[in-house]
């Protein structure tokens, strides 16, 4: 049997993956094992809307809600899911830049096919009921 060499990458920006095997000593993977390390994120200096949906009719975690926001021009789509792939797991809010520091319209799609239609939110966080509307922002 053939054992692959340990190997530790370090991503550092938005594409760089630097090799830091010879640094790491017994840190690295054992071969076949995979080591997934990221650094918490950081709060957004643009300005953004983060949305938590709560599902009534459609499934209690909204998950395959659609939601499209229109800001200073530009139109952005995004689903709200569960996961991307094998045990994985996503944010359960949504975030989404504002590129006019205000969100001109979101049009949340639901999972039952209903529809809500929010005007002129500003960014910050908002909870958002599939019955209610809006029920809380900060």
């Amino acid at each position: 049997m053939v054992r692959a060499p340990r190997a530790l990458a370090v991503v550092v920006g938005a594409a760089t993956v630097l090799t830091v095997s010879s640094m790491s000593g017994e840190a690295a993977p054992a071969p076949g094992r995979a080591l997934v390390a990221a650094t918490p994120p950081q709060e957004p200096t643009t300005p953004t809307i983060r949305l938590t949906l709560i599902g009534r009719s459609s499934n209690r975690s909204a998950y395959g809600a659609q939601v499209r926001v229109f800001s200073g021009g530009i139109e952005q789509l995004t689903e709200l899911r569960g996961s991307d792939g094998y045990i994985g797991s996503n944010d359960p809010r949504l975030l989404i830049h504002l590129p006019s520091g205000i969100a001109d319209r979101i049009e949340i799609d639901w999972p039952s096919g209903a529809r809500t239609t929010l005007e002129r939110e500003p960014a910050g966080q908002i909870v958002v009921d599939e019955r209610r509307g809006v029920i809380a922002r900060r």
